[in-house]
């Protein structure tokens, strides 16, 4: 989607702007490019062949953190498709809680997968290698971006001033934003393979007295952070008092 964005509007804007024609030809240091390619495979390599479930999960979030464009909402998706669905690490719930936690914290959304990492099935059985994982998952998420950063920073003003580079960055940006608001639908909704219809990830039984007061926190949460200038932590500070309390 993010390459077919990119070459869309690429070739669609082609006659908008006049060519600019470089005097010179840019000048790339592969450095941190080739540190970035050479972790991922030994990660991959040797996670596999040893089994070592450490390096494993290093792998799977350096995977997941190469992979990602327009912000850490676009990887909650993956995340879950990975390790609710088809790893069956955590719970749906225990997803979504961890999620939610982070999101009234202040930090980047990636700080997430500290939480993802600790919390994954093969490392309930002590506290320290909970603390190993979570460092590990933390490391691997955010490294591909660090090393990718550094490899483009030094030519990237150059690079986005060729014509066909800006205009795809235009339909890369467009298709990150339709991936964020996808990124909500998936966490809320899900399909029931069994009927072929959508069903909420999210059980609320609203024939009962808490279901319909968890909705009503919700709700009340939701139209506060539209229509009020309370910042968005305290809102989610209150929604889960809330939720306790009640």
């Amino acid at each position: 989607l993010l390459v077919f964005g990119g070459v869309f509007t690429a070739l669609t804007k082609r006659f908008e702007q006049k060519k600019e024609w470089r005097k010179k030809r840019i000048q790339i240091d592969w450095t941190y490019f080739i540190w970035f390619v050479s972790i991922f495979a030994v990660a991959v390599l040797v996670g596999n062949l040893s089994g070592n479930k450490f390096l494993l999960q290093f792998e799977n979030f350096y995977r997941n953190g190469s992979l990602i464009f327009g912000g850490g909402q676009v990887l909650i998706p993956l995340l879950k498709t990975e390790f609710v669905e088809l790893k069956d690490f955590l719970t749906g719930e225990e997803f979504l809680s961890g999620f939610g936690f982070v999101q009234g914290m202040p930090g980047p959304v990636f700080s997430f997968c500290g939480y993802l990492g600790a919390i994954s099935e093969p490392f309930r059985l002590s506290i320290a290698e909970q603390i190993i994982a979570g460092s590990i998952s933390l490391l691997g998420i955010f490294l591909p971006g660090t090393l990718l950063i550094f490899f483009v920073i030094k030519f990237w003003e150059e690079l986005k001033k060729y014509r066909v580079v800006k205009a795809s960055i235009e339909g890369i940006s467009a298709v990150a934003s339709g991936m964020v608001m996808a990124a909500v639908i998936t966490l809320l909704f899900e399909l029931d393979t069994g009927t072929g219809l959508f069903k909420t990830t999210i059980e609320v039984d609203l024939t009962s007295t808490q279901g319909l007061v968890n909705v009503s926190v919700m709700a009340a949460t939701f139209l506060l952070l539209f229509w009020n200038k309370i910042p968005a932590p305290f809102l989610i500070l209150i929604g889960l008092l809330a939720g306790i309390w009640l």
